[in-house]
């Protein structure tokens, strides 16, 4: 009974250095967790950025398109009507 005192002290001090080597463990996977979501949210912010960045070039490409085949169009309907308004005021 006597000797029993001192080997539960060793081994509920055992066991209470095993739990917080544990728990300093899980703390620095926790710690290595958030800095790993924080670089993720980092990247994330940057692609919708670029994204971003590119669909307003995108947007301005098609307004142009737009613009140059609305320019187009007006020009050919002209030409379409001037050689009518020649046959019709011609000799």
């Amino acid at each position: 009974m006597v000797l029993s005192l001192p080997m539960y002290a060793l081994w509920t001090y055992h066991r209470r250095k095993m739990e917080e080597i544990r728990s300093s463990r899980d703390a620095r996977i926790a710690e290595q967790t958030q800095a790993a979501l924080v670089e993720l949210r980092r990247e994330i912010e940057s692609l919708r950025d670029t994204t971003t960045q590119y669909d307003v070039s995108f947007d301005t490409a098609l307004q142009r398109i737009d613009s140059r085949l609305n320019g187009m169009e007006a020009r050919l309907r002209t030409l379409e009507h001037a050689p009518q308004e020649q046959r019709q005021s011609g000799p």
